[in-house]
């Protein structure tokens, strides 16, 4: 089975956002679609399990989906795409607001916002699958979206973060206390998390 194969499928870059009893965590996705066009519209949506994101969407049952621009910068990229909103408020560096959920979105490099409510959700091993409903939905501005195909070739081979099906690498190494994910073959035993210090001895891998 080659990998090549899953080269040619398309998809979006998205931020998805959630918030539970006063805190707002929020994750770049690429697993996100519409499902069905009837009213209430129905999408789909993968999350790590050890994505921080994700537990919070299944405790509000509620989450943000914004389509972002193919001008969105790196730095938003990196922050919500390689560090956790365990240890980290990733909001707090960029213009945000609040949809008719009380979910935080960024604002300046979103095209559209989505407000759905999780209908079902399904056990995938390594991620969960929701389901989602509609509840609400606007155009920020006019813009072409962000794809992975772009981001990729922008960050010269780069996949990008959170990408829920195929990586091209062999292993990554999770840290057990604030969830960041080391992507190499292999963990060196000095190594520190970036994030929250813990050593090498605290990573698993995944």
């Amino acid at each position: 089975m080659s990998k090549k194969a899953f080269d040619s499928l398309s998809y979006g870059i998205y931020i998805a956002s959630s918030t539970f009893e006063g805190k707002d965590a929020g994750c770049v996705i690429n697993s996100f679609q519409q499902a069905t066009s009837s009213f209430p519209q129905k999408f789909l949506m993968t999350l790590n399990k050890y994505n921080f994101t994700r537990d919070i969407v299944e405790k509000s049952g509620l989450v943000t989906v914004s389509v972002l621009a193919k001008d969105t910068p790196k730095d938003l990229i990196n922050e919500f795409g390689f560090k956790s909103s365990r240890v980290i408020e990733k909001f707090a560096k960029f213009e945000s607001e609040r949809d008719s959920n009380g979910i935080l979105y960024p604002v300046m490099p979103t095209i559209s916002v989505l407000s759905l409510k999780v209908i079902n959700q399904l056990d995938l091993g390594s991620h969960i699958a929701f389901a989602t409903e509609l509840t609400d939905s606007k155009i920020l501005r006019d813009a072409e979206p962000l794809t992975a195909a772009y981001y990729k070739d922008l960050m010269n081979g780069t996949a990008a973060p959170n990408a829920p099906i195929f990586r091209t690498l062999e292993a990554s190494y999770r840290c057990t206390v604030c969830g960041y994910v080391y992507k190499s073959d292999t963990l060196p035993p000095d190594y520190r998390c970036p994030i929250c210090g813990a050593p090498a001895e605290k990573f698993v891998k995944i």
